[in-house]
């Protein structure tokens, strides 16, 4: 007789325990729900993007495309296989593709033209100087101030032009002045080009 109180306290523990722990995930599935939600936390979204920005001549600064943007609150913004071109005088300098994108606008002025655009995901760099040679960069991310006109990354980067194949880990580049330096590791290999 003294085992039926026995079993039946340990029943009604079992049970309180059982039904205690679905209250707890029920209230963890409504609340990751809601951080989801939050994430989500978008203004505006558009297709087929492009963006003209002119500095203060009036002169095209640079563009870009995107097959995608999605506009969040914070005025930052994810972009889909974006392509991003860099001019100087008018005629385009720089074009970099990527496989996705991220506009962070600088905190003391929060407008996308004076903003970081981070790139990740298959980033290509090509340049052409002014004879006419090209330069290629590859790497997985890309950060560009658009303002300073100036990008870097510590990802390993590959740099091929008509003369010389480079690697390196990490890249810092000043558009303005066509200078890149690589941080650390860097290995290259240069080839004489015979002229016609």
């Amino acid at each position: 007789m003294q085992k039926l109180p026995f079993i039946l306290v340990t029943l009604l523990a079992a049970l309180s325990l059982y039904f205690g722990l679905m209250a707890a995930s029920a209230v963890n599935s409504r609340n990751s729900g809601q951080g989801a939600i939050a994430e989500l936390n978008y203004d505006g979204y558009s297709e087929g993007i492009n963006t003209r920005l002119y500095d203060e001549a009036g002169i095209i600064s640079y563009t870009l495309q995107a097959e995608r943007q999605v506009y969040f609150k914070d005025s930052s913004s994810a972009l889909f296989k974006p392509r991003l071109q860099l001019h100087r005088n008018g005629e385009i300098h720089w074009l970099i593709v990527a496989d996705d994108g991220k506009i962070t606008p600088h905190k003391q002025v929060p407008t996308l033209d004076t903003g970081t655009i981070e790139l990740f995901g298959a980033v290509e760099v090509l340049g052409l100087d002014p004879n006419g040679h090209r330069t290629v960069l590859t790497t997985e991310y890309l950060a560009i101030d658009t303002q300073a006109q100036k990008m870097e990354t510590d990802c390993q980067v590959r740099m091929i032009t008509t003369s010389i194949e480079q690697t390196a880990q990490g890249l810092f580049a000043d558009f303005n002045s066509d200078q890149l330096f690589f941080r650390q590791d860097s290995r290259g290999r240069y080839e004489a080009t015979e002229h016609l």
